[in-house]
């Protein structure tokens, strides 16, 4: 984002909590007590503040690290199944909100704000789009490899002596790479992710019911749903006041908890997920050492979750950790580790400078400049399509296929919907999941079996054409709420299709990776 030639960069230190998990007598000075309510406790990690600055143009994170069953989640979302329109029913915020849906609506309050969400899991060295069937997720430089998707990563390998080998050493896609520029939270860490305007509560409502339902979790001895995956729920705001216009990112992150495997008791995948998620924050402990220290190398390559919060550490933007912790005495060691990071990332110092504000003149001409040029490039590119030289039936078999699926995939996100908010529900969801398979797999079939014969029966335009006329709906968007008069440009059939059928095809057999 665009700064002050000349400016100043103001120094943050980042701020950092300990919240305290009921069940014993710790006493850590300073920390959010066992039995603060949600309310108090959001007030103590400093979120009204930070939402005041996101709001006034500057890029801000909220990072929860603990032990697992510590609290983080219950912290920044909530109890499992709190976020529901019921909750609303009664009316005010609801008391168990925590202090991501706080400030989410929060920032809404503000006049001229307009919010996108987004949210992506970080699992096994990989990110996927929590709001988009998990779909692959570019980040930085990183491209997931082809025929590499979500199953691929649950899947743990080993050297010639059976040591457990972590998905980045493992060599599957190569080293994290990030863009040494990538510095500010508002310059993209992450690429093609779904993104929700939201306008009102029920919207914030469904967004975090739908990264509830859709994180990886497991049970364990310590913990009943335990997150197998780092979750980063983003927002990006554009804030229009005074002729003026700023814009700015909010990374609200819930880490996974650190593990002992011997205390947890897990076994198999699970204890992978384990390894992997103590690599990982291992890593984020140096990187926290590293800047607490002043160290002139940071190793922020070393795994995806530091390359990912790197803006947020050490970066230009204003960063709340909260350090959830428990009482028991049994876990004396893992709440010396965590207290051990909260020390050193009370140390690090965050440099953010004034953002340079834009007049809204100012934003059309650029918004509508970067449109034309667009709409330049795409005039005469060959757009793809179903293939004319298949039979008619084959034709309609696909699309009765994709209709069937798309029908019977709303009808089980409904039922699940219903399910978590304790409405009595249809009793045919495990019928919609068979139903959902059955024609994904029918769709998958009849694209591998076509490109044997040289080329899929849909011939998907190139990522790069997607995403320019994905971007082009954005940027009309822009100009729309911006209050400029704005033709719609009507989106080929063939592009229309692409964003239908990628939904439910892997990225390669569509020709995309």
């Amino acid at each position: 984002m665009p700064r002050h030639r000349g400016a100043r960069a103001m120094k943050f230190t980042v701020g950092v909590s300990v919240r305290i998990k009921p069940g014993g007598d710790l006493d850590v000075p300073g920390a959010i007590g066992a039995h603060v309510s949600q309310a108090e406790a959001s007030e103590r990690i400093g979120v009204p503040g930070l939402v005041h600055e996101f709001a006034s143009g500057r890029d801000c994170c909220v990072l929860a690290y603990g032990q697992t069953g510590s609290g983080k989640t219950h912290t920044l979302l909530g109890p499992p199944g709190v976020l529901t329109e019921r909750a609303l029913e009664q009316g005010g915020l609801p008391p168990e909100w925590g202090c991501w849906p706080r400030a989410i609506l929060q920032a809404m309050a503000v006049p001229g704000v307009e919010l996108e969400l987004w949210a992506v899991e970080i699992y096994f060295e990989n990110v996927f789009d929590l709001l988009d069937e998990k779909k692959a997720v570019k980040t930085g430089g990183r491209v997931a490899a082809k025929g590499f998707g979500y199953d691929q990563t649950s899947k743990a390998q080993y050297d010639e002596h059976g040591k457990w080998i972590p998905p980045l050493a493992a060599g599957k896609d190569g080293e994290f790479r990030v863009s040494a520029a990538a510095s500010k939270l508002s310059e993209s860490v992450v690429e093609g992710q779904s993104k929700v305007r939201v306008q009102n509560a029920a919207d914030v409502v469904r967004v975090g019911r739908t990264v509830e339902m859709t994180r990886a979790a497991q049970s364990h001895a310590l913990n009943d749903r335990s997150s197998r995956s780092h979750a980063v729920l983003g927002a990006e705001m554009v804030r229009r006041q005074g002729g003026k216009v700023l814009r700015s990112r909010l990374l609200v992150c819930d880490l996974a908890g650190s593990e002992r495997i011997k205390k947890t008791g897990v076994t198999g995948q699970v204890q992978d997920e384990a390894r992997a998620i103590n690599a990982s924050l291992s890593a984020l402990q140096r990187v926290a050492q590293a800047l607490s220290q002043k160290s002139k190398f940071v190793p922020y390559r070393d795994s995806a979750l530091t390359a990912f919060l790197r803006p947020a550490l050490g970066g230009a933007s204003k960063t709340q950790v909260v350090v959830t912790v428990s009482s028991d005495p049994a876990w004396k060691d893992e709440t010396l580790n965590s207290l051990r990071f909260a020390r050193e990332m009370g140390r690090v110092e965050n440099s953010v400078q004034a953002q340079r504000v834009r007049s809204a003149a100012d934003e059309q001409a650029a918004l509508a400049s970067e449109l034309q040029a667009l709409l330049d490039q795409l005039q005469g590119v060959q757009l793809g399509g179903l293939r004319t030289d298949t039979t008619q039936a084959a034709r309609d078999e696909y699309m009765r296929n994709l209709q069937q699926y798309e029908h019977f995939k709303a009808r089980l996100d409904a039922r699940r919907q219903g399910r978590l908010e304790g409405k009595a529900g249809g009793g045919d969801e495990k019928l919609c999941e068979e139903k959902v398979d059955l024609h994904r797999a029918a769709l998958e079939r009849m694209q591998s079996r076509s490109e044997r014969h040289g080329a899929g029966l849909f011939q998907c335009p190139l990522s790069q054409v997607l995403a320019q006329y994905e971007r082009v709906q954005e940027l009309e968007a822009a100009l729309a709420a911006s209050g400029a008069p704005v033709e719609r440009t009507v989106l080929p059939e063939s592009v229309r299709l692409a964003q239908r059928v990628r939904r439910i095809l892997h990225p390669s057999l569509l020709g995309l990776q």
